[in-house]
């Protein structure tokens, strides 16, 4: 019996990818189908992260986290008690929740960049050391009554920012906050009262 070979040509028309498999391509196809489907599934269910070390940590380490994951882009995390979490290398995740809306919140340290892509709520954190936090474009964050205290750390906003300032302030020693081109710090009260921030842009 002759044995077959797979045959494959790949062209592009009209901004698409089109591939062409011989007579005995099917189960190569068939394979890669699987894959794109097992990849496709994985985006789809993101994870809802929840810190659990009560001695606090690194956000890079899976087993402080339940489930025993490291938050990714697509994931939403929730640290709700008053721990330390360090982020020391590049971290990220979608949504962000600090803090459990009753006087207790975490402080975020660290000498890396922490990136969030989705919707956060900020019920009264710290963040502290020399990194970096980006509310990236298209992310919003709601700095919520319990307000935020900045520490020499770098808050940059590329989406929209919404905080009243009238129902929580936002506490520096020696921090920045950035505004990109295109993104909003979103504090109407600003225009009735004297609490207000002023943001330069970058």
């Amino acid at each position: 019996m002759k044995a077959c070979s797979e045959r494959r040509a790949w062209t592009r028309a009209g901004g698409r990818l089109t591939v062409s498999l011989g007579r005995d391509g099917n189960k190569a196809a068939g394979a890669w189908l699987l894959f794109f489907a097992l990849l496709l599934n994985l985006k789809a269910n993101a994870a809802n992260l929840i810190w659990i070390n009560p001695a606090g940590g690194d956000w890079n380490v899976a087993t402080n986290w339940s489930p025993n994951l490291v938050p990714g882009s697509n994931d939403n995390a929730t640290i709700a008690s008053s721990v330390t979490v360090t982020v020391n290398s590049p971290a990220e995740c979608s949504g962000l929740i600090l803090g459990n809306g009753t006087g207790s919140a975490p402080t975020i340290a660290g000498s890396s960049t922490l990136t969030l892509h989705g919707a956060s709520i900020w019920r009264g954190p710290t963040f502290s050391g020399s990194g970096r936090t980006i509310i990236e474009t298209g992310a919003t964050l709601d700095i919520n009554e319990f307000g935020l205290f900045l520490n020499s750390r770098i808050l940059e906003n590329g989406g929209t920012i919404s905080w009243k300032p009238t129902s929580s302030n936002i506490g520096f020693i020696s921090a920045v906050i950035t505004n990109r081109p295109g993104a909003l710090f979103d504090s109407p009260e600003c225009l009735h009262t004297e609490f207000c921030l002023r943001l330069e842009p970058l």
